[in-house]
């Protein structure tokens, strides 16, 4: 665990700045480590954002679609609970969107895709090494994209492995106290072993413990607060609309591409299954793997059906946009179950009434 390549990057233009005239500039501009990476973060999540809108408007439109992508496990996560949000993921998000909404015109040069891809896939590893379980969704996407299945795992081949290298690598470099006390010190702050923020007690301190502290405390935490219990129910909430518009699919002829759909979810999930081990954000894996399999499975949707144009809602649309309503806005996916700084909200969009009161802004 270290605090990964972007931030290594972030953490080195700081250091570079108090050697150099780069520190009159970073004091004028207002600019610090910390303000790069939240606008790093903002620029993945619009790239995310708009790549799905363009999915959409190829979309069928149908009622699982907007289920989908108003799910509080999807988009919004980001905003309905901003502790858990804005994270490493967004560059494996934000690509997956950008290679299913422009699949086809960015496979044009085999050399160039093998290129993008090795250079995602190290990205995204050494920014954070959990995400290599998340990989097999680009082959999926591939295939939707036009290449064949075996295209597909050829042309996956050497980013996985120079991404399974990257994740060997990593393990085999772990973090210390003295790198947290660096990135504080980057960050203006303190180090120190107890509190709620990112510099007290939060992730930054943690990269001086051992995998072996990790596992024994999430252990101690999920018994404590009960996991299973509270998140099962959870997942069935996320799964519904994507299970609904797999039947969907399936009934138009598209069993083929949700086989390779599934098998990437499924081995994506069991490889996700060490992350569940050694960190308690358990709702921040669930919420990955939602958004990769609604992007698919909009990408399918947007090859099968035709674009239906809105028209104005009709007296029996009104149950659907109130089902709809009542799914999106009356739940939540917290990342976590034990939140240091205020409570997580647990109604959905409503819930950000609650991060205004308690001073959390999304």
């Amino acid at each position: 665990m270290r605090c990964g390549l972007a931030g290594s990057v972030l953490l080195g233009l700081s250091r570079l700045s108090r050697l150099s005239r780069l520190s009159r500039l970073s004091r004028l501009s207002g600019l610090s480590p910390a303000s790069l990476a939240v606008a790093a973060g903002l620029v993945l999540y619009a790239v995310l954002l708009l790549s799905a809108r363009r999915l959409m408007r190829r979309s069928s439109r149908a009622l699982w679609t907007w289920a989908a992508l108003l799910s509080p496990a999807t988009l919004s996560f980001q905003l309905l609970d901003p502790h858990g949000g804005f994270r490493k993921e967004l560059i494996l998000l934000a690509f997956l969107a950008v290679l299913l909404a422009c699949g086809q015109s960015l496979l044009r040069h085999r050399g160039a895709s093998l290129f993008v891809l090795l250079g995602v896939c190290v990205t995204c590893v050494l920014s954070h090494e959990g995400l290599i379980c998340f990989l097999p969704y680009l082959v999926a996407a591939l295939v939707l994209s036009g290449c064949r299945l075996r295209d597909s795992l050829l042309l996956a081949a050497p980013p996985g492995l120079a991404a399974l290298a990257a994740a060997v690598a990593a393990t085999l470099h772990p973090g210390s106290l003295d790198t947290a006390r660096s990135i504080c010190a980057s960050l203006g702050r303190t180090l120190t072993l107890h509190g709620g923020s990112i510099c007290h007690g939060g992730a930054i301190p943690y990269l001086g413990v051992s995998s072996a502290v990790a596992r024994s405390e999430t252990a101690a935490v999920v018994g404590q607060n009960h996991y299973w219990r509270f998140y099962a129910p959870l997942v069935l909430l996320c799964l519904a609309p994507l299970l609904a518009g797999s039947r969907r699919l399936l009934a138009a002829g598209r069993g083929r591409e949700l086989r390779v759909i599934w098998l990437a979810a499924g081995v994506s999930g069991a490889g996700s299954l060490m992350l569940f081990l050694y960190a308690e954000d358990w709702g921040r894996w669930i919420y990955i793997h939602t958004v990769c399999l609604s992007l698919l499975l909009l990408r399918l949707d947007a090859e099968t059906a035709p674009v239906r144009l809105p028209g104005r809602p009709r007296a029996r649309h009104l149950p659907r946009l109130a089902a709809l309503a009542l799914y999106a806005g009356c739940w939540t996916l917290p990342h976590c179950v034990v939140i240091h700084v205020a409570p997580t909200p647990r109604l959905g969009y409503l819930g950000l009434l609650d991060n205004l009161r308690y001073g959390v802004l999304p």
